[in-house]
C-alpha cells in the first residue's frame, strides 16, 4: 500500500524492502520485486484509470529447530509472502479525505532511532502535523455562494480538489489502553485484557474490576497512594476511594513501570477465550 500510494516507480523496490526489513526480523538474505501497471482511462469502455504495484518477498532465515538427529527444519527456512494495492487517482482528486490517526503513546516513543538524535514520538508529532497541514485548509475567506455569505477555503489547488473544509483529522492516542467515550461525557480505559476478580481480597473489598479506571487517572500516584494510606486526604466518600486506592495502590507496586495492566492481576485464560469476541 505504501508503494503504491508512494508510486515512485525508481525506488519502489527500496522502499518495500524497508518495510519487510522492519517488520520481519533475523532476516539471513531478502529477494523482492515490486512491479507496476498503469491503466488509462478508457471512456468508450468505462474502465478507469489506476495504478497498481505487485510486491513479492521472499526471506531467509535460519531455522531454531534444525537437528540432524532427529526428523526437524532444515537449517535455513523461507518464507515468502505476496501483495497488491491499487490506486484510483480519478476518486483522490476531488473528493473530500477522513483520516485516523492511531498513534502509539507508550513509553518506547521516548527512545531514538537507533543512533538518530531525534525521538520516535517527536518524528510521529511531526508526520501527523504535516500530513494534517496538507489536507486541511489554513486560509479562509467569505464568499457570496447562492444567495449567502459562505466560508470557502483560500488556498491555491482549491478548484481542482474537494473542498478543504469538509476534510476531517481525528485522533486517537493509545499507550497500553485506549479511551473510549460510551455515552455523554462517560468514558471507558478499555483494555483487551480481562482481570481476575478475587485476588489478595483482603486488601480492598474492591476488586480490580470495580475500578473506574478512567476515573482514577485524573488524580496523580502519590495522590493515590496518600489516600490509601490516610482517609483524610481522600475526596468524599473518603471510606469508599480509599478501598479504591489501596486496591489501585497495589495494582501499581506490583512491577517497576507503575502500569495498570500487571500479569499478577491478569485472568489469562479469560484474556484469550475472549479476545475476538469481548
Amino acid at each position: 500500500m505504501a508503494v503504491t500510494i508512494e508510486d515512485q516507480p525508481g525506488a519502489a523496490r527500496a522502499l518495500a524492502t524497508k518495510y519487510v526489513e522492519n517488520y520481519v526480523r533475523d532476516i539471513k538474505s531478502t529477494n523482492l520485486s515490486a512491479q507496476r501497471f498503469y491503466q488509462a482511462e478508457d471512456k468508450d469502455t468505462g474502465a478507469l484509470e489506476y495504478i497498481q504495484y505487485t510486491v513479492n518477498a521472499r526471506t531467509t532465515h535460519d531455522s531454531w529447530f534444525a537437528s540432524s538427529f532427529i526428523p526437524s527444519f532444515d537449517k535455513q527456512q523461507e518464507l515468502a509472502g505476496r501483495s497488491l494495492a491499487r490506486k484510483y487517482p480519478a476518486y483522490l482528486g476531488d473528493n473530500n479525505i477522513d483520516i485516523v490517526f492511531v498513534s502509539d503513546f507508550s513509553g518506547s516513543m521516548n527512545d531514538k532511532w537507533g543512533s538518530s538524535r531525534s525521538k520516535k514520538i517527536d518524528d510521529l508529532k511531526t508526520a501527523i502535523d504535516q500530513i494534517s497541514n496538507k489536507i486541511l485548509c489554513k486560509k479562509i475567506r467569505q464568499d457570496f455562494v447562492d444567495g449567502e455569505w459562505k466560508d470557502v477555503c483560500d488556498e491555491p489547488g482549491e478548484d481542482t480538489t474537494g473542498d478543504k473544509l469538509l476534510n476531517r483529522v481525528g485522533f486517537v492516542p493509545f499507550n497500553v489502553r485506549t479511551r473510549e467515550i460510551v455515552a455523554g461525557n462517560r468514558a471507558n480505559a478499555t483494555s483487551q485484557l480481562s482481570y481476575k476478580n478475587g485476588y489478595k481480597a483482603y486488601l480492598s473489598p474492591y476488586s480490580y474490576n470495580d475500578i473506574d479506571w478512567d476515573y482514577w487517572r485524573t488524580y496523580s500516584a502519590s495522590e493515590v497512594y496518600n489516600c490509601a494510606y490516610r482517609q483524610s486526604y481522600c475526596q468524599s466518600p473518603r471510606s469508599e476511594n480509599q478501598n479504591y486506592a489501596k486496591r489501585i495502590r497495589d495494582v501499581l507496586d506490583a512491577d517497576r513501570y507503575a502500569v495498570a495492566d500487571v500479569y499478577n492481576y491478569v485472568d489469562l485464560p479469560t484474556s484469550v477465550s475472549t479476545m475476538f469476541t469481548d
